[in-house]
C-alpha cells in the first residue's frame, strides 16, 4: 500500500510541476523520504466537522466515519479496536481515501436499548510516516443520556505479585457464578503495562467482577490454561459514591495432572514433563539392573540400566495419574574418552566454603563413589590428608557431599584421583582439581529477619533465596511476630518468599473459581544487600 501511495504522489506532483512551469519536455525526479529535521511526534488530528459526532444519544445503528488531517495506517483493527459492551457479531473497519476510517456494524447486530457504548481505538489509527498513534474513544448511547460513572483498579499475578498486562477485566449484570463461562461481559477493559485498568461510561448498577487472561479471545473462561481472578463481593457503582481502586489477584487453577512430553530418545535416560509441579510419585519398575529417579519441579528424570536384550516396564502411580510405558535397553558400549564425566558445579563462592559446611560436587547425572575413591588434600605442595569417602545426596543423587577435617583457613588444593567417581553407564572422571578455603568471619554476613503482621491462627512457609537458590527454609505457626537469625552467609543480594499455608501442606496452593477459593497469599520481599563483616536487620510487614 505504501508503494502505491508513493507512486500516486510522485505522479501527482509531476503533473502539478508540469502545469506550473509549462515545460512538457522536463522530467520529474523520484520522490524519496525527506531527510534531516526533527522527527514528527504529533499524532493525527481528527476533523470533527467531517466525522461522526461523538457522544450521540438515541443512537440508531449506522456506519461511523472518522476523517483525519493526514494520511493514515490502519493497524490490526480487529485486535486494537475494542467495543464495550461487546457486540454479538464482528464489526468491520476499513481505511478510505487514506484519511478516513469507516466502522460498519454487522447487519445482524441489534444494539441494546438504553445502553452507553464505548469504542476504544487503542493503537489502530497511526499516521503514515512515523506511526504516531491516535488515542481516542468514541461514545454513544441508545438511550436519552450518556452514562459517565467510572471504576478502576489493578490486576496482580497471585504467584509472582507482578502486575499483569493485557488482562481482561469484566463486569457482569448477571450475578450467576456460571456467567464467566456462558456470557460475554456487559462491560470490559484491558490492563496496561502496570496492570492498571479503567472502566468508563458505566451506568449505576450492581455488578459481578472478574478478571481473565483470555487465551482464545472469546471473553469466556473456558480453557484450562487461562488465568482467572474474581471479587469475593459484588461491585456497587452509584452516582453518589466514588469507589476506591480495587486489586484483584489472578491465578491458574491447579490442572488435572498430565504428561505433556516424553523424551525417551537416549538409551539409559528418560525425561517426563508434566503440566504442573508434583511433590511425590510412586514408580513401579521391572527388568532394571539399576534405576535412579529425581523429581525436579515439573519433570521426572530417570536413569537406568536393564537386563540385556529386554525392555523394562515403568508404571507411574499418582492419585491424579496412572500411566505405563517401556524403556529400551541401555547400551553398555561407550567410548570412554567421549563419555568421561564432565566437571561438576560446586557450592564454592570464589573458592570459599562456609565454616562447617561440606564441599558439594553437582554432576549432570547421578553418580557414586567407586571402590578406588580417593581425594588428596594439599597445602602448598605438601599433601596433608587423604579422603576415602563421599556421601550421596539422598534427595538428589547427582550431588556428592565431601566432609573435611577442622580447618586452618588457608587455601588448599583438592585432587580427585581418576576413576574415583562413576555413574550407572560406567562413566568415570579424569583428574579433577579444586581449590578452597573456609571463609573467615570478617568475610561473612548475618541476616536478622523480623516478620510482623502475621495471623497467629495461621500457618506460613518462608524461604530465603539467593540467585534463585533456596538458602534457608522455615515454617511459622501460632505467631503474630516471627524473628530469626541466619548466619553465616556469603555477602550478596537475598530475597524472602513468604506465603500463607492455609491447609498446612507445606506448599503454595492456587485458587479455584467454582469453589470460590482465592489463591494462597504469597509475597516476595527484596532484602537489604548483605555486606562482609556486617549483620543486616530486615523488618518485613506481612500485611
Amino acid at each position: 500500500m505504501r508503494k502505491k501511495l508513493l507512486t500516486f504522489l510522485s505522479g501527482l506532483l509531476c503533473i502539478l510541476w508540469y502545469i506550473s512551469i509549462g515545460l512538457s519536455g522536463s522530467s520529474c525526479a523520484q520522490i524519496v523520504s525527506p531527510t534531516g529535521g526533527e522527527r514528527d511526534t504529533i499524532p493525527p488530528v481528527m476533523d470533527t466537522l467531517l466525522s461522526s459526532p461523538n457522544e450521540q444519544i438515541r443512537f440508531e445503528k449506522q456506519p461511523l466515519s472518522f476523517t483525519f488531517n493526514e494520511f493514515l495506517n490502519l493497524n490490526n483493527p480487529n485486535e486494537q479496536i475494542i467495543v464495550t459492551p461487546p457486540l454479538d457479531y464482528p464489526f468491520t473497519a476499513e481505511l478510505k481515501k487514506f484519511k478516513t476510517v469507516i466502522i460498519q456494524f454487522n447487519e445482524k447486530e441489534v444494539l441494546k436499548e438504553n445502553v452507553t457504548y464505548s469504542i476504544n481505538f487503542g493503537e489502530a489509527v497511526k499516521d503514515f510516516t512515523e506511526g504516531n498513534p491516535f488515542e481516542f474513544s468514541y461514545v454513544f448511547s441508545t438511550g436519552d443520556y450518556i452514562d459517565s460513572l467510572e471504576f478502576s483498579g489493578k490486576i496482580i499475578d497471585a504467584f509472582t505479585n507482578e502486575p499483569v498486562e493485557k488482562a481482561l477485566v469484566m463486569l457482569y449484570t448477571n450475578k450467576q457464578d456460571s456467567v464467566v463461562r456462558t456470557e460475554k461481559p456487559f462491560y470490559f477493559s484491558r490492563t496496561n503495562k502496570e496492570g492498571i485498568f479503567r472502566l468508563k461510561n458505566l451506568r449505576a448498577d450492581t455488578f459481578k467482577l472478574a478478571a481473565l487472561i483470555d487465551k482464545n479471545v472469546n471473553y469466556l473462561f473456558d480453557l484450562e490454561s487461562e488465568y482467572i481472578g474474581f471479587s469475593d463481593s459484588l461491585v456497587v457503582i452509584a452516582a453518589d459514591t466514588i469507589l476506591p481502586p480495587v486489586q484483584l489477584k489472578i491465578f491458574q487453577e491447579k490442572p488435572d495432572l498430565k504428561i505433556i512430553e516424553k523424551s525417551l530418545k537416549d538409551k539409559g535416560k528418560a525425561e517426563l514433563s508434566f503440566n504442573r509441579k508434583i511433590e511425590e510419585l510412586e514408580l513401579i519398575t521391572n527388568r532394571f539392573d539399576q534405576f535412579v529417579s529425581v523429581l525436579e519441579e515439573e519433570k521426572l528424570l530417570i536413569w537406568y540400566t536393564q537386563v540385556p536384550d529386554s525392555s523394562g516396564q515403568l508404571i507411574l502411580n499418582h492419585p491424579d495419574l496412572q500411566d505405563t510405558f517401556y524403556l529400551e535397553t541401555a547400551s553398555k558400549t561407550f567410548d570412554m574418552e567421549r563419555h568421561k564425566l564432565k566437571n561438576p558445579k560446586t557450592n564454592l563462592s570464589s573458592k570459599k566454603l562456609l565454616p562447617g559446611s561440606d564441599l558439594i560436587l553437582s554432576f549432570e547425572n547421578p553418580v557414586f563413589q567407586t571402590d578406588s575413591f580417593t581425594m588428596q588434600v594439599f597445602l602448598d605442595t605438601i599433601m596433608i590428608d587423604s579422603i576415602f569417602t563421599a556421601k550421596s545426596d539422598s534427595l538428589d543423587p547427582r550431588n556428592l557431599h565431601i566432609a573435611f577435617k577442622e580447618d586452618t583457613f588457608k587455601t588448599k588444593t583438592l585432587l580427585l584421583m581418576p576413576g574415583s567417581i562413576g555413574n550407572l553407564h560406567e562413566r568415570t572422571q579424569d583428574t579433577m582439581v579444586f581449590q578452597y578455603y573456609y571463609a573467615l568471619e570478617s568475610e561473612l554476613s548475618g541476616l536478622a529477619i523480623t516478620i510482623n503482621g502475621l495471623d497467629s491462627t495461621s500457618y506460613y512457609q518462608a524461604s530465603v533465596m539467593m540467585n534463585k537458590k533456596e538458602i534457608e527454609q522455615f515454617s511459622i505457626q501460632n505467631l503474630s511476630t516471627y524473628e530469626t537469625l541466619i548466619k553465616p552467609l556469603f555477602p550478596g543480594e537475598y530475597s524472602l518468599i513468604l506465603f500463607e499455608d492455609r491447609n498446612n501442606n507445606g506448599e503454595w496452593d492456587s485458587g479455584n473459581y467454582d469453589e470460590k477459593r482465592q489463591a494462597e497469599k504469597r509475597r516476595i520481599f527484596t532484602l537489604d544487600k548483605l555486606r562482609a563483616n556486617w549483620e543486616v536487620e530486615s523488618i518485613i510487614n506481612w500485611e
